[in-house]
């Protein structure tokens, strides 16, 4: 390692002053894009081509990006051990139970996938028992007894909403005005909330019993609204005063 330092400083050293700069960005090896290959030497394209060799072991050794480790140019014995290394912190993603989506399940043994499934479980109960989460709890993962315990989680979350939210009398009717998306007219109605959102943000459900069909251009917005979101009722439309989203919306109950 020692040795090759010498020899970076020595290549930088003896560089025409135009072309060090250059030469510098090449020898750290991380940016194989940035580096202008066309104007290196013979001797300085071989230590380059080293630098970014041994920068891409350091950055596959982490193991947390296998995507952008060229596992090609890694020796047998580097490639063992880049492997192992990305086994391992996948198996610390895994047991968090949070990000299933970015598990790789088929890399983990019988064992740690029994242990990952149970960690996966737990948080999803969690996030299903604070009543909030529709969207985000899955139900399907639930025993019986447990999603006794989530409906009442969500029924008991839904009623402390409508308990801190104005009445329907207080709801203030407001003339049309324009949005980012373009504008709107009509009367509109404030003081309403998103009780739930299907699967595919299609439906949108609020707090007094109304059910909305999103437009198919918007569902891609109201499919990532939450629970307890303030809305504002217009003739057609549904406005997030929140994220300040406005979708174009037709009630169907």
């Amino acid at each position: 390692m020692l040795r090759f330092s010498l020899m970076v400083a020595t290549l930088i050293a003896a560089a025409a002053p135009a072309r060090a700069d250059n030469l510098e960005t090449c020898l750290t090896g991380r940016y194989p894009t940035l580096c202008k290959h066309k104007l290196l030497t013979k001797d300085q394209l071989t230590a380059v081509r080293e630098a970014e060799r041994r920068a891409n072991v350091d950055a596959c050794m982490a193991g947390r990006y296998p995507t952008l480790c060229k596992h090609d140019l890694l020796t047998k014995e580097e490639l063992a051990a880049v492997r192992d290394a990305e086994r391992r912190v996948n198996l610390e993603t895994c047991l968090a139970g949070r990000y299933p989506t970015l598990c790789t399940h088929n890399l983990l043994t019988p064992t740690e996938a029994a242990s990952v499934r149970k960690a996966e479980l737990q948080v999803n109960l969690d996030t299903c028992l604070t009543g909030r989460y529709l969207t985000l709890c899955n139900h399907d993962w639930l025993s019986s007894e447990e999603l006794t315990r989530v409906r009442a989680a969500e029924r008991n979350a839904a009623d402390a909403a409508r308990a801190s939210r104005p009445t329907r009398g207080n709801r203030r009717s407001n003339p049309g005005r324009p949005t980012a998306r373009g504008g709107y007219t009509g009367s509109c109605e404030s003081g309403h909330w998103v009780e739930e959102v299907s699967a595919d943000g299609e439906i949108v459900n609020l707090e007094d019993g109304s059910a909305w069909e999103i437009s198919p251009i918007d569902t891609v917005t109201t499919v990532l609204w939450l629970p307890l979101t303030d809305i504002v009722v217009c003739d057609d439309k549904l406005i997030n005063t929140e994220d300040h989203e406005s979708v174009d919306a037709t009630r169907v109950h």
